[in-house]
């Protein structure tokens, strides 16, 4: 499935599909077996022709708002329009080892 998407030349697991002027509409992180989309809020559609097209080729589950991903911990807050990602419980993890 290509779907338009473009792999990032800095880090080959970063994916992006570009509207008509070039903009940036969906930016997927893929690893191993999981993937992370991000979009803007108007491009919402985009985002549904795109996971539709995906589930029709394999079992998707979907996550809204997700918490962690790959070990990272995800904390946002949308009024300060902030996304901020740690490795705490990791690293504690680790420590404790």
């Amino acid at each position: 499935m290509s779907y338009g998407l473009i792999r990032g030349t800095a880090d080959k697991c970063i994916y992006f599909k570009h509207g008509p002027s070039s903009i940036i509409e969906l930016m997927i992180l893929v690893v191993v077996d999981d993937m992370m989309v991000a979009y803007p809020p108007h491009k919402q559609h985009v985002y549904d022709a795109f996971i539709a097209a995906f589930k029709a080729l394999t079992d998707v589950q979907e996550v809204t708002n997700p918490t962690s991903f790959v070990g990272l911990t995800i904390t946002r807050n949308m009024a300060c329009n902030q996304l901020k990602l740690s490795q705490t419980p990791y690293i504690e993890k680790v420590l404790d080892t």
